[in-house]
């Protein structure tokens, strides 16, 4: 403890932790001091809990991925602080997709799915006691599926005869 200059008003201290990832507690030990007759109050103390304030990361910087196939991106806490809980926004970026949404969890698996491809922005955000960390960004470029046609369903043809099946796609191999 030190001692401290005398203020009149609220005590507003920024605090930081000596350990980046465990919280920490300051004690304040609070008097009123009368300034003509020089009296002191009877102490009083207060507690300050400092906690950590968690990072952000996933298993890869960025996805990619075809029309209908689940997203498996998975959140990770690089500054081991505990307790962290992750939340996220989902915005259409480019293009078009469906099946994004915002949520909660460790991992977010959602079903993409897009006709001509389209790229989804999820901004994911930590938090553990009460303090959200910096929010970051993992944009999933959902790519088509391709249709597949096939003509005729079915055909018969003699011995030494060449088959006549046409193909077609949505998509340009």
């Amino acid at each position: 403890g030190s001692v401290g200059t005398p203020v009149a008003g609220p005590i507003s201290q920024a605090l930081t932790l000596d350990v980046a990832n465990t919280a920490g507690t300051v004690t304040y030990t609070i008097y009123a001091v009368n300034s003509t007759t020089s009296c002191e109050s009877a102490s009083r103390e207060v507690i300050v809990t400092v906690n950590p304030i968690p990072d952000a990361d996933t298993d890869q910087p960025s996805y990619a991925q075809c029309s209908g196939e689940s997203t498996n991106i998975i959140m990770s806490n690089p500054n081991s602080v505990t307790g962290v809980t992750y939340s996220w926004t989902a915005a259409l970026q480019s293009g078009a997709a469906s099946g994004f949404s915002a949520g909660t969890g460790s991992v977010i698996s959602q079903v993409l799915t897009s006709a001509t491809g389209g790229v989804v922005r999820y901004t994911i955000t930590p938090s553990a006691n009460g303090c959200p960390g910096s929010s970051i960004t993992r944009d999933v470029t959902v790519n088509p599926a391709p249709d597949l046609g096939v003509s005729p369903a079915a055909e018969t043809i003699c011995d030494g005869a060449s088959t006549n099946i046409t193909l077609t796609s949505n998509v340009n191999a």
